[in-house]
């Protein structure tokens, strides 16, 4: 596959309930992985959500925690 397949997402802006575990946190390494330039992801723990924040970013993607 070429890479334009992996960075199909570089024009993805995402909000992602659930975020922070299980399916939302998968569909947010996702995006993140292929590019998405930015995201918000929300969930119910700050200190567990701040933590996944920080790990997207350090993919290259701006990340925003909101606690919901």
């Amino acid at each position: 596959m070429s890479d334009d397949y992996f960075l199909r997402n570089r024009s993805t802006i995402a909000i992602i309930t659930g975020g922070t575990q299980g399916l939302g946190l998968a569909i947010a390494r996702r995006l993140a992985r292929e590019g998405a330039p930015g995201m918000a992801i929300s969930g119910r723990n700050e200190e567990k959500g701040e933590g996944v924040a920080e790990k997207l970013r350090s993919i290259g993607t701006d990340c925003l925690f909101v606690k919901g």
